[in-house]
């Protein structure tokens, strides 16, 4: 979606004729709205569980069932016991939600974390710092559900926060970074299992660069005009072939593409590129 995004920004500016039936691409956004949903998303039904007394790994697999019934995303109706299939980007992944509500307690004595804040070892303070301050004060307007407890001859409450609860607001102010910056990628791709140099397993790249997106990226950019050159880097080029005429590079690029016999379909003129 981003590089979609910065394809978009790409045509506006150049004044490219442009429609989102060219940029058809698959995404996992509608996987990710069935984890992360506020109120009937996976992770939300499991912290209602950790929440609720009685609570437990065969209830959060029924909720499951009952509250994302026939989602294309979730097969849990066919399968047994706690263990349930989420068909991700990449491939289909079956989970064993054993443990599950415990693993996301992620339960700490509030006394040991406020004990351990008072250390007279400013390391150990540190390390527990910011822990205790995620922990005391009220909840935050991210809707995260927690768990609160007073404190013993204190007015102050202290908040359980979730493991989900604590990954969501974890992921929502990277995402911010992210969106407030100009990010550049750079994918790493491992060449074979045994880590062994001049080897190359192509069914592992292939999978790593299916898996990453990279493949329907380069798919997305494909579709549209992936060859991008200045009008007079264009007329340098392919003077060559055709003497350019004179006038604005803009004009002489279009006039140049009419008189090679370019199909019209596989360029356009921008106001200072040319798109192939």
């Amino acid at each position: 979606e981003y590089n979609f995004s910065l394809e978009i920004q790409e045509y506006q500016r150049e004044d490219i004729e442009w429609s989102y039936a060219d940029f058809q691409f698959q995404t996992n956004t509608k996987c990710i709205e069935m984890i992360e949903g506020k109120r009937t998303g996976m992770l939300a039904l499991l912290d209602e569980q950790c929440i609720m007394p009685n609570g437990n790994d065969d209830t959060y697999c029924t909720k499951l069932k009952s509250e994302i019934p026939d989602n294309q995303f979730l097969y849990s109706k066919k399968m047994k016991g706690t263990l349930f299939t989420i068909k991700h980007y990449a491939a289909e992944v079956i989970y064993d939600a054993m443990g599950f509500c415990f693993k996301n307690k992620d339960p700490v004595q509030p006394s040991i974390v406020e004990i351990m804040s008072q250390s007279t070892s400013g390391y150990v303070r540190d390390m527990f710092h910011k822990h205790m301050t995620h922990m005391v004060g009220k909840v935050g307007s991210n809707g995260s559900n927690s768990r609160q407890t007073p404190q013993k001859g204190k007015g102050s409450t202290i908040i359980f926060e979730s493991v989900t609860s604590q990954f969501k607001r974890q992921l929502a102010d990277l995402m911010t970074r992210i969106h407030a910056a100009h990010p550049h990628f750079v994918r790493c791709i491992n060449p074979n299992s045994k880590k062994e140099a001049n080897k190359l397993e192509p069914e592992m790249i292939l999978d790593q660069l299916r898996c990453s997106g990279l493949m329907e990226a380069v798919r997305v950019s494909r579709a549209g005009f992936p060859v991008r050159m200045p009008h007079a880097d264009f007329i340098q080029r392919f003077t060559i072939l055709i003497p350019p005429p004179p006038g604005e590079p803009k004009t002489v690029a279009k006039q140049m593409c009419v008189s090679l016999r370019v199909p019209a379909e596989h360029y356009r003129i921008g106001n200072s590129k040319v798109f192939m």
